[in-house]
């Protein structure tokens, strides 16, 4: 569905009207029966157009599997760089900063996998930049 028509069904762009002659009650038109429908075809949603959208979103969901399958994984990994951050430095301010940066990495992941944002390389690197400091910060914690 374009721009402008999504704008006509939700009743934010109005123009256009039809006109007609009819000779009784049944034969009048949608628009003449309806306070601000000028063309019942653009103006109103039908039937056609909600199997659209279903068919719209099955499509989608058809193709997130590897989208998916990359953030559980993902959330995996966290869970593993938690758990050697955890055990390498105990409670200290780098096993937070960990937790926060798994915490936004998974944010983004979840977006990634069921929002359709992003792209599989920029989520990849993503993960593997957070693997990389979760190896990095328990070294940070080890005093000079």
């Amino acid at each position: 569905m374009k721009f402008l028509e999504l704008l006509r069904k939700l009743g934010i762009v109005r123009y256009g009207a039809k006109a007609g002659t009819y000779t009784s009650g049944t034969d009048r038109p949608t628009e003449f029966l309806m306070d601000d429908v000028f063309n019942a075809d653009k103006d109103l949603i039908t039937k056609k157009d909600v199997t659209q959208a279903r068919q719209a979103v099955k499509e989608t969901v058809k193709h997130t599997g590897g989208r998916k399958a990359l953030f559980w994984v993902s959330v995996a990994l966290a869970a593993l760089a938690v758990l050697f951050l955890t055990t390498a430095g105990g409670l200290s301010l780098w096993l937070f900063s960990g937790l926060a940066l798994w915490a936004a990495i998974l944010y983004l992941g979840y977006q990634f996998a069921y929002s359709g944002r992003f792209s599989y390389g920029g989520m990849i690197a993503l993960v593997l930049l957070g693997l990389v400091a979760s190896f990095f910060l328990p070294g940070a914690a080890v005093p000079a």
